[in-house]
Parts: C-alpha cells; structure tokens; sequence
C-alpha cells in the first residue's frame, strides 16, 4: 500500500511516473499536481482526499473504491480522465477536463467497459463540472455500466457530447447535464441497453432532465438494439439538422436514408404545446 500525506504551501504531492501495485491500495492525501500523463493501478482502493490539478491525464485502475473527494482541474484543467477499472467510483466535487491541443479523437471522460457504480455528487453552484475542447466525446462509456449516476455536467465544443457504446445500464442515470455547442451530436446511443437519460421529477431542487441543444449535426441520435432504454423529460431543441419528427433533433427515424432503427427505444417528451410554449418556440417539436 501507498500512503502520501504532502500538506501546506509547497508540500503537495507531484506525480510523473507510472505507479503499479498488484495488492494494496493507494492514498493520497495531499494536494496532487501532475507533471506527466500518469497511470496509476492498484489491487485495492485509490483514494484522492485533496485537490488533482495539472495539463496532463490521469489514468485509474483499481480492484476497490475510487473516491474523488476534492476538485479535479479546479486550478489547472487536465487533459483527460479515464478510469478503466474500479469497484466504484466517487465523484463528489468539481470536474473541469480541457481538451484543447489533444491528439484526434480524444475523449475527455473515459468510463472503462463493466465500471459499475460512478456516482456523481449533486450538482450545485460550489461543484461545477466542465469537459469541453475534445475531438472525440466528452463523456465516453466504453461498454456497460450499471448502478451510475452522472450529473451536473457541461460537455461542449467536443466532438460529441456524450456517447455510450454497446451495453447494459441497468440503474444507470444520466440527468441533470448539458451536452451544447458540440460540432456532431450532443448524445449518441449505440445498442445501449436499459438506460434511463433524463429524469421524470417535476419538483423544484429535483434533479431534472438534460438539455441537447445548438449541437451542429444532431440532439441526439440512436443505433442498435435499445431494449429497455427510455428518453424522458429532455430539452432536445435548436440543432443543425432537425427532423421531421415530433422531436426536433431527435435521429430515430425508421426507413430514411442514412438511419438504423433503435428498437426498444422508448422516447416520452411533454405535450407538444407546452413544450412548444416552454421554449417559446412554436411548432418546434
């Protein structure tokens, strides 16, 4: 096991290797700066207690827990996050992933294929959380994920704004998050199975659903067998190509060119009129 405790002025902990441990757990208890692109791997829990800063990316792998309990880029943006295995994952603070000057295809959060259980704090004003500047995704599942809960997330001028890939979601929430201003789509759904995006609440200081608009292709597009997936109570509006669908932007139309079907998919949205009238935009949806 490693244990860091690096605290006060000029006393964090600044990492640039590569640090592997086949059987105990990592702690780091001080403020973390990374000089490098840094992998860390470890046969139990990693645990960061105090503020992650630095240009460069971070790259988890643990057998326990991994707690993210202070701001992550909160001073110094960094270039990425992936997490590609972990029991669980804790995100309970401030998330700001720069993407600016990364390599083609870049994605800024990375959820490793089979990550159960990353959990997001709520949002509020103190806990910001910001992925912008990546060709790729913002926000990338690689593969199954289930027990997660994301939100309070800005993802903008990425590639695309959120994409999950092939698997089962079964508990997993989405909601709460912006995906805006991307240069494709602002989600994409590929075979996702058993995934709630958005939220049914309606009362004030509930988490509600997300909001998919001014992206420069589409809101949201969908592939692949969908089962067990439903789209509920988004703002899905303003993007590029709109369809003629009842939802503007929303890729899920069976027989024209260029589209496959995502069956199983369930899509609820408001009446038409009050949507209409909430975005002051009539005829929109």
């Amino acid at each position: 096991s490693l244990t860091t405790s690096g605290v006060g002025p000029n006393h964090g902990i600044l990492l640039q290797a590569v640090a592997t441990g086949a059987v105990g757990a990592q702690t780091f208890s001080g403020q973390v700066t990374l000089e490098s692109d840094v992998t860390l791997t470890a046969g139990g829990a990693i645990s960061f207690a105090n503020t992650i800063d630095g240009r460069h990316r971070l790259t988890v792998s643990a057998g326990g827990a991994v707690t993210f309990a202070d701001a992550i880029g909160g001073t110094s943006a960094l270039t990425g996050l992936t997490v590609s295995k972990a029991a669980s994952v804790a995100i309970n603070d401030e998330l700001t992933l720069d993407g600016t000057g990364t390599a083609s295809g870049t994605s800024g959060l990375v959820i490793g294929a089979k990550v159960n259980n990353v959990v997001m704090a709520p949002a509020t004003g103190k806990f910001p959380r910001t992925i912008s500047g990546f060709s790729g995704s913002g926000i990338q599942f690689q593969g199954g994920s289930t027990g997660s809960k994301i939100t309070g997330v800005l993802s903008t001028a990425n590639g695309v704004g959120l994409s999950v890939l092939p698997g089962v979601y079964t508990n997993t929430q989405i909601a709460g998050n912006r995906f805006e201003l991307n240069e494709t789509d602002g989600v994409q759904l590929k075979a996702a199975r058993n995934l709630l995006l958005g939220s049914t609440a309606t009362v004030p200081g509930t988490v509600t659903g997300n909001s998919m608009v001014y992206n420069k292709v589409f809101g949201l597009t969908a592939t692949g067998t969908s089962t067990g997936t439903v789209v509920v109570g988004n703002q899905i509006a303003d993007n590029v190509e709109r369809s003629d669908v009842a939802i503007a932007g929303l890729r899920i139309i069976n027989g024209q060119p260029r589209v496959i079907p995502a069956p199983g998919l369930v899509v609820r949205m408001p009446q038409p009129s009050l949507a209409a009238s909430a975005t002051k935009q009539l005829g929109l949806y």
